[in-house]
C-alpha cells in the first residue's frame, strides 16, 4: 500500500487548474444544449467567499436537477472533449459512486478509497443530482431513509465490508444480503428510489447523492433560475437563493472559514500523476 499524503501547494495549484478546465468544458456543453446547472458544495462556497476556489480545495462540485442531468448525460456522450471521461456505473463497470464524475484522462488521482478499486481514477469533477421529494414530513423521512439504505448497501457490497453490530439478528440479515447481492443491484434500486417524485408537483428537494442528505430537505425554489457569480474570472451559474442554500448546506456561519488546522483537502492521495498537456 502506498503512502497517503496531502498535495503540495504546487500540486494543488495544478489540480485546481485542471478541474477549472473541466468545469469550463461542462459549462460549454450546458450552454450549447440549454441545460441548467449550478456551482455547488465547496465550489459554491468558494465563489461566495473568494470568487474562486477555497484555497485548500482540490475538486469541483456541481449541482443538476434530475431532468437537466438526464439531458446532460445524453449530450456529454456526443460533446465531451476526448481529454475527459464521463464516469458512472454504465460507462465504467467497476465504478459505483452514487453520483457521476468527469475524469481527466492522462492523470491519476488515487484517493484512500480508490486504492483497492479497478476503475478510471483521474483528477475529477463531481456532479450531484438533486431530486424532488415529498411535501409531507413523513414522506420525506421515508424517502431519505430508503435513499440512505440503498447508498449504504452500495458502499458495503462494493467494498465487501460486513457489519459487526447489534442487534445481531438484523445485521446477520444485512450481511447475508451483502454477500448475495451486488453494487449494480443496489445502484439500480437507488435510481428507482431517487426519482420517485420526479413528475410530482412538490415544493421540496434533497441532496440524495451527496453528503448533505443528513441535513434533510430544502425548498426546490432555492435553486430556481440561476444567478451568475464570478469564479476564477468566469461568470458561472449559482442557485437563485444562494444564501438559504448555503445555510442548508453549511449553517448560518458559512462565511466563516474553519480554524487554520482544519484548512486541508478532503482527500488524502495514495498515487498522483498530473496531466502533461
Amino acid at each position: 500500500m502506498e503512502t497517503r499524503r496531502y498535495l503540495t501547494d504546487e500540486e494543488l495549484k495544478k489540480v485546481q487548474e485542471t478541474v477549472l478546465e473541466m468545469l469550463l468544458e461542462v459549462d460549454r456543453i450546458c450552454r450549447k444544449y440549454n441545460i441548467t446547472y449550478y456551482l455547488g458544495g465547496g465550489t459554491l462556497l468558494g465563489a461566495v467567499r473568494y470568487k474562486g476556489f477555497i484555497p485548500w480545495d482540490d475538486d469541483v462540485d456541481l449541482i443538476m436537477l434530475r431532468k437537466g442531468y438526464e439531458k446532460f448525460r445524453k449530450a456529454v456522450r456526443k460533446e465531451l472533449d476526448s481529454k475527459y471521461f464521463f464516469q458512472d456505473y454504465d460507462t465504467d463497470p467497476n465504478a459505483y459512486y452514487v453520483y457521476p464524475k468527469i475524469r481527466r484522462n492522462g492523470s491519476i488521482y488515487v484517493t484512500e478509497f480508490g486504492e483497492k478499486q479497478d476503475m478510471h481514477q483521474g483528477i475529477f469533477l463531481d456532479i450531484f443530482i438533486h431530486d424532488k421529494t415529498s411535501d409531507s414530513k413523513l414522506g420525506q423521512k421515508i424517502h431519505i431513509w430508503q435513499t440512505k439504505a440503498c447508498r449504504a448497501m452500495i458502499a458495503a457490497t462494493w467494498s465487501k465490508q460486513l457489519y459487526d453490530r447489534k442487534p445481531k439478528v438484523f445485521y446477520a440479515l444485512v450481511n447475508f444480503m451483502i454477500k448475495k447481492t451486488t453494487p449494480a443491484f443496489w445502484s439500480k434500486a437507488l435510481r428507482r428510489v431517487l426519482v420517485r417524485y420526479r413528475d410530482k408537483n412538490t415544493s421540496y428537494s434533497f441532496d440524495g447523492v451527496g453528503e448533505h442528505i443528513d441535513h434533510g430537505v430544502f425548498r426546490y425554489e432555492w435553486l430556481g433560475k440561476p444567478k451568475y457569480m464570478e469564479f476564477c474570472g468566469h461568470m458561472l451559474p449559482v442557485p437563485s437563493d444562494t444564501h438559504n442554500y448555503l445555510i442548508f448546506s453549511y449553517g448560518e456561519d458559512y462565511m466563516t472559514p474553519p480554524p487554520e488546522k482544519d484548512r486541508i483537502s478532503n482527500h488524502m492521495i495514495a498515487r498522483l500523476k498530473l496531466p502533461e498537456d
